[in-house]
């Protein structure tokens, strides 16, 4: 869903929401993978991908704004 261009305009505060939103989502794949329902098995994959681009980004804007402030 989210690639790294989509996610450049977004503030840290949307990231944190877009990431509890896909841990929260990948936490009931998981189950229903364990449970034996889950039919499309890539798409733990694929979610788990996005939080760690959601993180990378989330760490990124973490580093500019301490950046930012060590410049002031």
């Amino acid at each position: 869903m989210k690639k790294k261009t989509e996610l450049k305009g977004k503030t840290l505060d949307e990231v944190l929401g877009h990431m509890e939103t896909k841990k929260a989502e990948l936490a009931k794949l998981r189950f229903k993978h364990r449970m034996g329902q889950l039919e499309k098995t890539a798409e733990l994959g694929k979610l788990r991908k996005e939080v760690a681009r959601l993180m990378t980004h989330k760490r990124e804007l973490e580093l500019k704004k301490v950046a930012n402030a060590k410049a002031n």
